[in-house]
């Protein structure tokens, strides 16, 4: 568990992470899949880096 007593990410839920951002970015934000992809791919492995737990509330704050 991590210091906030959050169990950490699986593969699954960084993949979800990642699915449901670019998502976002290419259906609400209009962008085109391939920049979408790319966006999310740094917002995930820069969240990887830094939240040992769930990123869920800076994330979302983001949007």
């Amino acid at each position: 568990m991590s210091a906030a007593g959050q169990a950490p990410w699986t593969a699954e839920d960084w993949q979800a992470l990642y699915d449901e951002r670019a998502a976002i970015m290419e259906f609400d934000g209009g962008l085109p899949r391939k920049i979408a992809e790319a966006t999310a791919r740094g917002e995930v492995s820069r969240a990887r880096r830094d939240y040992p737990a769930p990123p869920t509330a800076s994330l979302e704050g983001a949007a």
